[in-house]
């Protein structure tokens, strides 16, 4: 099997997994970014709606995946 790596300079082919934050990570970071100037009320909305927002998208993961290309051959195709 294959080591993942290239035949001449031995580097690491492909992308790693990317780390993604979590729900609550995400939600921090939202509201951190809140204008300052809101008042109570509009930043308990806002904040209520960013809560549901990121609850409603679930937690994010990488998934593994491969791409394949076929050819066909050159006197298959003349056909």
């Amino acid at each position: 099997m294959s080591t993942g790596c290239g035949p001449i300079t031995g580097d690491k082919l492909g992308l790693s997994f990317p780390a993604y934050k979590s729900q609550d990570e995400q939600i921090k970071t939202q509201i951190a970014g809140l204008d300052q100037t809101l008042t109570p009320g509009a930043k308990g909305e806002t904040v209520a709606q960013i809560v549901a927002e990121e609850i409603a998208q679930g937690t994010r993961r990488a998934a593994t995946g491969f791409d394949f290309t076929f050819l066909i051959l050159k006197s298959a195709s003349v056909l």
